[in-house]
């Protein structure tokens, strides 16, 4: 009750109107709620009587209806209308002011009822390494996005399933290695697609890179952000392997420590 009630009302009369609705209206009036509260808990409550009506093939008063219709009804709303949190909690309030004010039932399991859990992709922007992406699935993150596969490929870091490697560096200056003698991409692998470590020997050495990022060729930066996205692509295809054969806690444990080795 707000500060025009009256403090010597009864918590709670039958209503003397007839219709459901009409009795919704005059309670609220009774307690002397808002013209806009009133209106949200009417178009609630029809609402609620006319989906059970659809989905049961007939018109049921709330009073002969309990917590599967109840829980039918919310769980509708967040999963198929998709409706915000704040929209649920006016429509699970206005369902507690028609039971508990209107039709005067107590129903405990009313108090247990909240937004059912959210069914739609977690996102989380701007993230980040693999050690980000590893961590934020094992948290139920489902969806990143980020720029530092290419930013970092087009600034000589590169990401490999054994460490960062640092292009610019002067070790590299005279390797014949790949990027990463386990990868498949093209700057990796070449046409063939066959890794170092398979035999393949038609990918791009790392000193063939390391000289086009000395002279500022545009070359280098694209075919090290190939590299990146690559292992980006492949290490999350991993990630799902893992998941659908439910094996991730074992592949976070290969993962940390392929990557703690170093190149």
């Amino acid at each position: 009750m707000n500060r025009y009630n009256r403090s010597d009302k009864p918590d709670w009369v039958p209503p003397r109107s007839v219709k459901l609705l009409d009795q919704v209206r005059e309670r609220i009036r009774y307690l002397h709620y808002r013209l806009q509260t009133e209106k949200a808990y009417v178009y609630w409550a029809k609402a609620f009587v006319m989906w059970t009506a659809r989905s049961q093939a007939g018109f049921r008063h709330p009073r002969d209806m309990g917590q599967v219709e109840v829980e039918g009804f919310l769980t509708m709303l967040a999963t198929e209308k998709q409706v915000s949190p704040a929209t649920h909690r006016q429509a699970l309030n206005a369902l507690l002011f028609l039971y508990r004010q209107v039709l005067g039932m107590e129903l405990p399991w009313m108090q247990q009822i909240g937004r059912p859990p959210e069914r739609k992709p977690r996102y989380l922007m701007g993230v980040g390494t693999p050690e980000d992406l590893v961590e934020g699935v094992a948290q139920g993150v489902d969806m990143f996005d980020c720029v530092m596969p290419t930013r970092n490929a087009r600034n000589g870091t590169i990401f490999t399933r054994y460490g960062d490697l640092k292009l610019r560096n002067a070790r590299h200056k005279s390797d014949p290695q790949p990027l990463d003698a386990t990868c498949t991409c093209y700057a990796c692998a070449g046409q063939s697609g066959v890794s170092w470590a398979d035999g393949g020997r038609d990918g791009f050495s790392r000193a063939y890179l390391h000289h086009l990022d000395r002279c500022g060729e545009m070359l280098g930066p694209m075919l090290t952000t190939v590299h990146n996205l690559h292992y980006y692509l492949n290490l999350m295809r991993e990630v799902r392997e893992s998941l659908d054969a439910g094996q991730f806690s074992a592949f976070r444990a290969r993962f940390k420590t392929e990557r703690a080795r170093g190149v």
